[in-house]
């Protein structure tokens, strides 16, 4: 993906280039460069105001850049984050902010934070919802398309940058052209016609799987690595894997490691399987929540889909990062992953195929926005 050299990433990261920004996307920027020693602390070692959008109908929002302390996905970070910016809204009198929050390595966390009001009560805007995670280590693909094609001219342009549905509307019109090339990469293992009813129920559970590991590998229980599916498929090798990546790599991680205890696998039980991934396999975590059980319906008709189409849908997936809504309570007892194969299943036995079916997921281009 072509990057528009004005959008501020962490290989380029700098008060410079986040002034360029400002000044190359908004007609109402004011540069205005000033340390902001007021607001340092143990948390918040520097602080700086870069100036500010100064919009038609008054609303005047302040740009800001503070380097955060500790990790910037913490749970208690996220909150002393918007606790700082809603500290400086106040203090400085603006109506509005947008707020960088780094770290030293230029990981950042891009936030907006507006007034929102109830009667004559002041709140204000979600900080979960209304920011993107940036980091080197991710694709960040949604930072860079919203920022890419919005201007700064109004709290309206703002809003639309961070708005969660125009985020989600924007994957699903590319995730409905995907899921069709997905369909037809669908076939029979004896050269039978396979219906595009059973192709869509089949590419569905597919996809169902495939987005759930993907939250799976990011809470580390797939050997720690958060990429394990993207490394796993990259091991395959056509002179072992001779019957294709679906049969020989696929179909032991869904069936047999994430539908077994460990207590009832052994690295014997994956013979084709190349370390160090035949002992992920080993130690993947007994999901027992029904999604990785063989379904007669789907998983027993003799189909599978082909290494390109996999390889095609894999990489456009995870080309966005996403996170399930999650608590500590639903994760102690399990109850998320049944809750998910419930609405996943759901989607399954109504025939519904369209992609809007899938249970609400967050989605974004960074790993820890719009919670």
């Amino acid at each position: 993906m072509e990057i528009n050299p004005n959008i501020v990433t962490p290989a380029n990261f700098s008060q410079e280039k986040w002034i360029a920004y400002f000044d190359t996307f908004s007609d109402v920027f004011s540069e205005k460069r000033i340390k902001m020693p007021r607001y340092v602390d143990d948390d918040f070692p520097s602080a700086y105001t870069l100036g500010t959008l100064e919009f038609d109908d008054g609303t005047v929002c302040g740009l800001f850049l503070l380097q955060a302390g500790r990790s910037l996905t913490e749970r208690s970070s996220r909150k002393k984050q918007f606790d700082k910016a809603t500290g400086i809204i106040k203090q400085e009198n603006t109506q509005a902010g947008i707020f960088i929050f780094h770290d030293e390595f230029h990981s950042f966390r891009l936030s907006l934070v507006y007034p929102v009001y109830k009667g004559t009560k002041r709140a204000f805007s979600n900080y979960r919802r209304h920011s993107f995670y940036v980091s080197g280590e991710l694709p960040n693909k949604t930072y860079i398309q919203q920022l890419s094609k919005h201007k700064l001219n109004s709290m309206g342009d703002l809003k639309d940058i961070f708005s969660v549905e125009k985020v989600s509307a924007l994957f699903y019109e590319e995730f409905e052209q995907e899921y069709a090339r997905l369909k037809t990469g669908i076939k029979h293992l004896f050269g039978q016609d396979v219906s595009d009813g059973l192709k869509g129920n089949f590419a569905l559970l597919f996809v169902i799987r495939i987005i759930f590991l993907g939250f799976v590998q990011k809470k580390g229980w797939l050997g720690g690595n958060a990429n394990f599916i993207r490394d796993y498929l990259n091991s395959y090798d056509p002179a072992i894997h001779n019957q294709g990546i679906y049969q020989d790599l696929l179909t032991p991680l869904f069936f047999s490691a994430l539908n077994s205890a460990p207590s009832q696998k052994n690295k014997y039980g994956f013979p084709r399987i190349p370390e160090p991934f035949k002992t992920h396999l080993v130690t993947a975590p007994y999901l027992n929540g029904g999604l990785f059980r063989s379904h007669e319906d789907y998983d027993t008709e003799a189909l599978f889909i082909t290494d390109k189409a996999i390889i095609d849908f894999v990489a456009f997936l995870f080309s966005f990062n996403f996170t399930l809504e999650e608590t500590p309570f639903m994760m102690k007892n399990w109850s998320l992953i049944r809750s998910f194969w419930a609405s996943s299943s759901k989607s399954l036995s109504t025939k519904s195929m369209a992609p809007s079916t899938l249970p609400v997921w967050r989605w974004t281009s960074c790993a820890a926005s719009l919670w």
